[in-house]
């Protein structure tokens, strides 16, 4: 919920710029901020962040690997796929939550690119 929470702020002051038909110079920075955090937050720290530590770096509860003594390679070689079955019901709502994030950024750009050339 963070990665969202931090995304958002930027988002509701480019509405609330909207809403109160401020300059389109504080509009243009606004929506600069909103595309910068939503790379970073939604789509940087999603994708690298939770997935990746999901995917590589979650324990198994379920199946668990005696990994004592094995570097990293060989821990993946041993565990992953035997732990890849319970991680599945994470990553895959994550992933398509990934691919929903591209979409809307690509929404937001054509908005604010619309918004911005009409007012000019």
């Amino acid at each position: 919920m963070l990665l969202h929470d931090c995304s958002d702020i930027p988002l509701d002051l480019l509405r609330i710029g909207k809403i109160l038909q401020v300059d389109m110079a504080w509009m243009a920075i606004c929506l600069i901020c909103t595309l910068l955090s939503w790379l970073y937050w939604r789509l940087w720290v999603l994708c690298m962040v939770v997935i990746r530590t999901i995917l590589f770096d979650a324990k198994s509860l379920l199946f668990p690997c005696d990994d004592e003594g094995l570097n990293a390679t060989q821990r993946l070689d041993k565990c992953f796929w035997a732990e890849s079955t319970e991680r599945v019901a994470f990553v895959v709502p994550l992933a398509v939550l990934l691919v929903l994030h591209v979409h809307w950024l690509q929404l937001l750009v054509a908005k604010g690119y619309r918004e911005l050339s009409a007012a000019t």
